[in-house]
This record gives C-alpha cells, structure tokens and sequence, in this order.
C-alpha cells in the first residue's frame, strides 16, 4: 500500500507532467504562430512599401479595366462592380479600407455559418495556427469545406477575412483593398467559389452550348490573347464551352470566362 507521502509525491508528479505537455504544446503552436506572423509581416510590409493605392492604381480603376476584359461585369456602386452567380445577385464594394463582395440570397438557404480568421484563443484551442473560427452551421460547414482546396485558397490570399453566409445573403469581408488587378480577380473568383460549394447553389449552365463551326471561330477572338479563333488548335471549356486557343489555355491553366474556373478541356469540333 502508497503511504499518504508517497501519493502525495505522485499527485504532485502527475501534476508537474501535465504542466509539462501543456508548456510544450504551448511553445510549439507558439513557434508555428510565430512563423506565419513573420510571413504576414513581410507580406504587410510589402503591401505597405507600394504607392498609396498599389501598383495599378486605386481600386475604381481596377474594377474599370476588370470590367473591359470581362463582359458579365457591370458598373456598381461608388466605384464598384455588380455580377450575377448561381442566380444570385451580387455586388463588390470598397468599404474604408476593406473590399466587401455581397450575394442576395433571398431566402434561399435554410441554415446559417460564418468562417473567419481565428483569433489566438481559437488557434490555441485547435493548437493549429491555420484553424479557422466558425460559428453557426457545423454540419453545413463540413459540407462546404469538405474540399480541403477551398481553406487552402482562403489561405493563400494571407489577408484576414470574414464569410457569413445566411438566408438573405452571403457576404465575404476581406480586411484589405486589392493591391492590382490580379488580386481583385482572385478575391472575385474565390467568393464565386465558396458561394458555389454550398449546396444548392452550384452553378450550371442555363442553356446548351453546341459546338462552334470554324467560319464562326474566324470571327471570334480568343479571350487570352485576343487573336482570332480561325487559326491553330481550339480547344473548348468543358463546362461552359468557351473556345480557347489550346496553347493560351495551357498558358492560363483554366477557363478565361469569369468565375468557371474550370481546368479540363475538350476539342473542338468544327463544321
């Protein structure tokens, strides 16, 4: 039999172990924390390096030349743009110094969560300093992020965000203004995307594309490179049908028609 001392000396062993791991486990997700902080460091510091509205000019003019390039964009408010995705209406706005893309849902979702980045207390809990802070919806959220591509997207942008998505609306607040072109256009996409990952609203075309004659590509352009269709290998999104040069497809490495973002191709065939 443990005499009272000897359980004692146990008691304040288990103790001083348990403390032990909860130090270590501490200091690793610290180190982890630590690593990503420096990245976003150098990240703000080389946003903050750039002129005062980045290298392409203040976000009015980057959603006006996004607009040229794509046909399905329109003039919104204050200097921002309106689109339609999955039936939905939506809208991009610049507010203070954040970027805001709104989808009117109008009543058709029937559960409600929202996804954001974690604070330190969320990412010590999950002792993972890539975790997201979700409330609302757990089975809902699994559904949409049960393609790991789409956390490994919201990550990549390395700007901190919030994404509620409820019955009236879908709203995605990115906690910056879009530094060029090329940004926006990700940011764009991405909410394309995760407003597409919720079941239900998946995007379909609305109507059968046949395929194009070749006298009908002479007369087109290829949204790439903007040459003409009439000559070389053209290939055809395989979702939205849209012709590509095959080469300008290998170049972009997906459909160039906004928010497809499809990868694979087919041939076209010709009359």
């Amino acid at each position: 039999m443990w005499g009272a001392g000897e359980g004692a000396i146990l008691l304040v062993l288990a103790i001083v172990a348990g403390l032990v791991s909860i130090a270590f486990a501490a200091i690793k997700l610290l180190y982890r924390l630590g690593d990503r902080g420096a990245r976003r460091a150098w990240t703000a510091l080389d946003r903050s390096s750039r002129s005062l509205f980045g290298p392409d000019g203040p976000p009015e003019l980057i959603c006006g030349r996004l607009r040229e390039k794509h046909a399905e964009l329109r003039p919104g408010t204050q200097g921002g743009l309106s689109f339609v995705s999955s039936g939905c209406k939506g809208r991009l706005d610049f507010i203070a110094d954040r970027t805001e893309i709104r989808f009117q849902l109008d009543g058709r979702a029937k559960n409600s969560f929202e996804v954001s980045t974690a604070s330190f207390v969320t990412q010590l809990a999950e002792d993972d300093p890539e975790a997201f802070r979700v409330r609302g919806s757990e089975s809902l959220y699994r559904q949409v992020f049960a393609d790991p591509g789409l956390a490994r997207m919201l990550r990549d942008w390395k700007v901190a965000f919030e994404w509620k998505f409820g019955p009236e609306d879908s709203t995605l607040l990115i906690h910056s203004q879009p530094r060029n072109e090329e940004e926006l256009w990700r940011w764009l996409k991405g909410a394309y995307r995760l407003l597409e990952s919720v079941p239900g609203f998946e995007s379909a075309p609305s109507v059968q594309i046949l395929p194009i004659a070749r006298p009908q590509l002479a007369q087109s352009q290829c949204q790439v490179c903007g040459a003409s269709l009439g000559q070389g290998v053209v290939v055809q999104c395989r979702r939205c049908s849209t012709p590509h040069h095959e080469d300008c497809w290998t170049y972009a490495g997906e459909c160039s028609t906004f928010a497809c973002q499809e990868r694979q191709y087919v041939r076209s065939s010709s009359a």
